[in-house]
């Protein structure tokens, strides 16, 4: 019973912060996506900013990974 609990309260710890690895994956991409569409007006030029930045702060979000 004890280790069903143990494993159960480590898969609701691991959703919890895979839920808010990608809250702050979002929120990172809002914050840095703000400046490119604030201080430029070329649409075109705009989205391949933003663009550039959604595919950098995703790969460094889901595919690097810490080495413990």
């Amino acid at each position: 019973m004890n280790k069903l609990l143990k494993e159960i309260f480590r898969l609701i710890f691991e959703d919890l912060t895979l839920q808010l690895k990608t809250y702050l994956t979002i929120l990172a991409i809002i914050l840095l996506s703000y400046m490119p569409v604030k201080f430029i007006d070329d649409p075109v030029i705009t989205m391949s900013v933003v663009g550039i930045i959604i595919v950098i702060v995703l790969y460094f979000s889901f595919f690097y990974e810490r080495k413990k």
